[in-house]
């Protein structure tokens, strides 16, 4: 790796942690408030209808992380072929066609 890209790891590094240190605390906070709500609502609450056919949080959670991730993954290989069309090194066969077009114009 170069001293760049070096660089560029460790920032990305940091904004990870930096990330991962803000999140921490917010679920926590979350999970305290979410456990106190529990406590103070009615026990006899009325039930949302059709609640029992909706899918669960984390499976909807799951599906879009899952489509996200796919298409990031189609991407990465999208720009990858970019850069391999404009930086790949000529094959015999291109340098033949580059050659024929010179020489006709």
């Amino acid at each position: 790796m170069s001293t760049i890209t070096d660089t560029l790891t460790a920032g990305q590094d940091q904004i990870l942690e930096a990330v991962n240190k803000i999140q921490e605390p917010v679920v926590e906070a979350v999970r305290t408030v979410a456990e106190t709500v529990e406590g103070i609502l009615p026990e006899d609450r009325p039930n949302v209808p059709f609640a029992d056919s909706l899918p669960e949080p984390k499976e909807l959670v799951e599906l879009y992380f899952g489509f996200s991730q796919k298409l990031l993954d189609q991407q990465h290989e999208f720009a990858t072929a970019i850069l391999d069309a404009v930086w790949s090194k000529p094959t015999p066969a291109k340098a033949k066609t580059a050659s024929a077009k010179k020489a006709a114009a």
